[in-house]
């Protein structure tokens, strides 16, 4: 194929010749909503049936994907409770006993008296928690 112009083709300095570029071939066009003949619906119930059907598959994948994301960040929140922070709470412990200079010969020293307090008060607000929990979830 010959080209009888000199010049080779440039988009900018001959933009008359760029019309054709914006066209949508190949892409095709977006058809109306489908009607079906055969889904000829005669009684009230039938159409109203369909229609809620209809409806509730537009928003079907929405709650199948917030349902399966919440079911797996429940299992997760379950490892990460039950694995992961229990071994950080023992560590926070212990970084605080060191850090105040807690030795058990000073807790030795002090008594029973404390470790009885302590005891009684770790039993309240445990007797407590329980009794929110089954306030409120029941």
């Amino acid at each position: 194929m010959t080209d009888n112009n000199p010049r080779p083709f440039n988009v900018y300095l001959a933009s008359e010749a760029t019309a054709s570029l914006d066209s949508f071939e190949g892409i095709p066009e977006i058809a109306p909503e489908a009607t079906s003949d055969r889904l000829q619906l005669k009684y009230g119930w039938q159409q109203k049936l369909h229609g809620s059907l209809d409806s509730f598959s537009d928003i079907a994948p929405g709650l199948l994907l917030a349902g399966g994301v919440a079911l797996i960040a429940t299992y997760l929140a379950k490892w990460v409770g039950t694995s992961v922070m229990y071994q950080l709470a023992c560590l926070t412990a212990a970084l605080a006993a060191i850090r105040l200079g807690t030795s058990f010969l000073q807790i030795r020293n002090l008594g029973l008296r404390p470790l009885a307090i302590g005891l009684a008060a770790a039993n309240l607000v445990g007797a407590a928690s329980i009794g929110l929990i089954h306030l409120f979830l029941k």
